[in-house]
């Protein structure tokens, strides 16, 4: 029996993985090895894309045992696979050696707007067959959704830094506000105590919208390039009810148009005397009008 390895991804990409075990050995053709980067090309099992699904597979290496492998899958860009080429996916397989594959994606918490269990409820499934898909589309629903908004909304520190243009309102690129850890506004950029704006006593702040307003004793940033640094706490701590469905219905739409029955650009069909339609749109309608009351909006004027 031959046994799979598989990743998920857009159409029509050039992929290859790499192998590595647990005593952080790197698989070449016939044996694992100490990593060297002049191998490269050794490392290398090109994916091959079933039928222009975005499902891609290669057969497990027949000389490999039973074990816990790391998969590191990469996007060739040039003729042929090189050390620069971007990181595609990541996972990791239980392999006994001579029966079935199963992988496990990383769920990316950072931007967990929808996990997995949640849209497997939301789809009624109750087995683990397709956990390895399931954690693929939300990394790739949550991900649409926070770059279709414009920031991300779960709580997460942040570290940034604004150009001062001489008002006293700055917007940050993160809302809501949860904490405003540290302010400071220098020239010079070295950021020393000396120049910390007392939050307590100076600042007001505008949680919902993300505005930090300056008053009292500190009227105004001072003009420059990246002199503002600003440490944050911005998100939700519990994500809002409708924005999860927005995603979960992204989500809901890649995994049955998409993955299920495999209708990319297909906006009809018909059998007979019956003729089906589909929306082509690339994103449901309810999500995106539930999404933009959630977009960033940058105001001119401001530092930002």
């Amino acid at each position: 029996m031959i046994t799979y390895i598989r990743t998920f991804g857009t159409s029509g990409k050039t992929l290859y993985l790499e192998l590595w075990n647990s005593d952080n050995k790197i698989a070449n053709q016939s044996a694992f090895e100490t990593y060297d980067p002049d191998h490269w090309s050794t490392y290398v099992y090109a994916l091959t894309e079933k039928e222009s699904s975005g499902n891609y597979y290669v057969p497990v290496p027949s000389w490999m045992t039973a074990g816990t492998y790391l998969i590191l899958v990469y996007e060739q860009q040039g003729a042929n696979p090189t050390v620069t080429d971007p990181r595609f996916d990541r996972g990791e397989i239980v392999y006994n050696g001579y029966s079935e594959t199963v992988e496990v994606i990383e769920f990316d918490a950072s931007i967990a707007i929808v996990t997995p269990t949640k849209l497997k409820a939301w789809l009624k499934i109750s087995g683990t067959s397709e956990d390895t898909i399931l954690a693929a589309i939300c990394n790739r629903a949550n991900k649409y959704a926070v770059n279709y908004m414009g920031r991300n909304p779960v709580s997460t520190t942040y570290t940034e830094y604004y150009d001062g243009n001489g008002s006293g309102i700055l917007l940050l690129n993160n809302y809501p506000i949860i904490n405003l850890t540290s302010l400071n506004d220098d020239s010079n950029r070295d950021f020393g105590s000396a120049t910390a704006i007392d939050v307590a006593a100076d600042v007001l702040l505008y949680e919902d919208s993300g505005m930090v307003r300056l008053w009292n004793k500190k009227v105004a940033f001072y003009k420059g390039l990246a002199n503002v640094k600003v440490v944050y706490v911005a998100g939700y701590a519990v994500i809002p009810y409708d924005m999860e469905e927005a995603v979960l219905l992204i989500a809901m739409q890649t995994y049955k148009r998409i993955y299920q029955d495999q209708r990319i650009g297909l906006t009809s069909e018909s059998l007979g005397e019956h003729t089906m339609s589909y929306s082509d749109d690339e994103m449901p309608k309810r999500s995106k009008m539930i999404l933009n009351a959630y977009r960033k909006i940058s105001l001119p004027g401001l530092a930002t």
